[in-house]
């Protein structure tokens, strides 16, 4: 957390050195647009903030004991509103979820956009909101959707390689990319396939097979790039051949640990990036 803090602190150098601190240093974006996101104060004219906000600013901007006293600048109010629209924004969203916000970069001169990032749970993942000003207000996407749908997803393609004929593997799915209300956490995977070559799914598959006849292990491969193409899946992908690895390994998530330790393991890459004939 001291690296973030401190790459925090000199973004936010940088930031002043721009703007300036001045009571009356403009905002970063125009004071015109209609958040939706209210702004109390207390009588002395002082922010009234949570402990949540006033952790997230200190941990952005330089001047934490003005931050604390709810003393802001305009473009730390402007902050705020965006870090208040962002959380709104993910727990209606994905209101199944604790959210641990640790990292927050507003924009500036040199990015329109916001982000946060946060873990959820007790997960060590990591994700991102990003919020960006328009004409008609703040528009908010996020890449936790591809945590929430990757369950499913998975499930989806294990079934439809088992289909196929494939025997004793793992898959592990990866949707990737940033997404605002089209998807959510009550989005089907069969939404998601309709959305075809718009979302970027990646995979691994683990297969225990024994990889000597080179033959024979890109048979499998094609087998599964096949499958892929037939659900217009857009993404980059790597199968991995272990003979016993499904003894080996009870869950995918063992497999990358074996993978990690047998750095010698066969392996084939493919992509399905082209357009399906």
């Amino acid at each position: 957390m001291k690296k973030v803090r401190l790459f925090g602190i000199v973004l936010t150098l940088m930031t002043l050195l721009l703007v300036g601190c001045d009571g009356d240093t403009e905002n970063t974006t125009e004071a015109s647009v209609d958040s939706g996101i209210v702004i109390e104060y207390e009588d002395d004219g002082t922010v009234v903030m949570t402990d949540e906000e006033k952790q997230i600013l200190c941990s952005t901007y330089v001047n934490e004991d003005k931050i604390n006293e709810g003393d802001l600048y305009d473009y730390q109010i402007e902050a705020l509103r965006q870090f208040r629209f962002a959380k709104e924004y993910l727990q209606k969203k994905y209101p199944e979820y604790e959210y641990n916000f640790f990292l927050f970069n507003p924009s500036d001169k040199f990015d329109d956009f916001t982000t946060l990032e946060f873990n959820v749970d007790d997960t060590e993942n990591y994700f991102t909101a990003k919020v960006t000003v328009t004409d008609d207000g703040y528009k908010a996407e996020d890449n936790l959707w591809g945590y929430v749908l990757r369950p499913d997803y998975q499930d989806m393609v294990e079934e439809l390689l088992t289909d196929a004929g494939l025997e004793d593997f793992f898959v592990y799915t990866k949707l990737s990319g940033y997404f605002g209300e089209e998807i959510d956490a009550e989005t089907t995977v069969d939404e998601v396939v309709d959305m075809g070559r718009d979302v970027k799914i990646d995979l691994q598959v683990f297969v225990d097979m024994d990889p000597t006849d080179e033959a024979k292990a890109q048979e499998v491969v094609d087998l599964i790039e096949e499958q892929l193409r037939s659900i217009d899946n857009y993404g980059g992908h790597i199968v991995y051949f272990e003979p016993g690895i499904t003894a080996e390994c009870s869950s995918v998530e063992d497999c990358f640990e074996y993978r990690n330790e047998h750095y010698d393991m066969y392996s084939i890459s493919f992509n399905t990036f082209d357009e399906t004939e």
